[in-house]
């Protein structure tokens, strides 16, 4: 089915995508999956094998001007990192000074919850970077740093 989806080359029309606990799909297709995706508000990818390719799509989308905006992303037991963490907080960031400022927005669009726990490869450095970046909407950052 998902290489079905993968192969009609066109954009699909998911606002929620929950591939959580799916480890037979590969993070390859998960970022193929959510390039064709732009109107994405909640994604769950929670025990997966999400990396660094999925968080840049995820990223990539925030910084659509024709995307949504993705509102609730759990991504807790991945495989993704700090930079990419730090990249998609500051996407989101750009993203909400750019509706809030906007004349023609109906209204300000904000990302809720973040879900980075359980992920080891992303340092408490990247934690409070990330926390920083998304305290003034108000984020969720749910993220428990290794000792």
């Amino acid at each position: 089915m998902l290489w079905t989806l993968l192969g009609a080359h066109q954009q699909l029309p998911l606002v929620s995508l929950d591939l959580s606990g799916c480890v037979a799909v590969d993070a390859p297709a998960m970022a193929a999956l959510i390039s064709r995706c732009s109107g994405l508000v909640h994604v769950n990818l929670s025990q997966t094998p999400a990396d660094n390719t999925v968080m840049a799509e995820l990223t990539r989308i925030m910084s659509a001007d024709n995307a949504t905006g993705l509102e609730v992303v759990v991504l807790d037991t991945t495989d993704i990192t700090g930079v990419a963490a730090r990249d998609f907080a500051s996407a989101c960031a750009k993203r909400y000074v750019r509706t809030r400022n906007s004349k023609h927005a109906r209204h300000v669009w904000r990302l809720s919850l973040l879900d980075i726990d359980n992920c080891f490869s992303i340092g408490s450095d990247a934690v409070a970077i990330v926390r920083d970046l998304l305290s003034f909407m108000q984020t969720r950052v749910l993220a428990a740093v290794p000792s």
